[in-house]
């Protein structure tokens, strides 16, 4: 998000490899993440995983409504 939005607001070039190291950060923050939980209730890994899985589909859908209707506001 933090990567995107900038190039959609046209403040700066799409960059691949910002987008690679991205990606590679959110996957790091993700599974650090699921690794905590594991170490500390390993009973509640199965809903940690379906929180994430929820949460980043509602995010990205969001996203799509937003880059879809340009940014713009009701």
């Amino acid at each position: 998000m933090a990567v995107l939005l900038p190039v959609l607001r046209h403040k700066r070039k799409a960059s691949l490899a910002k987008g690679f190291v991205s990606i590679m950060i959110s996957l790091a923050l993700l599974h650090s993440g699921v690794i905590v939980v594991y170490l500390f209730s390993q009973k509640r890994v199965l809903a940690c995983l379906v929180g994430e899985l929820v949460g980043f589909f509602v995010c990205w859908t969001l996203f799509a409504v937003y880059c879809m209707t340009g940014g713009r506001r009701k």
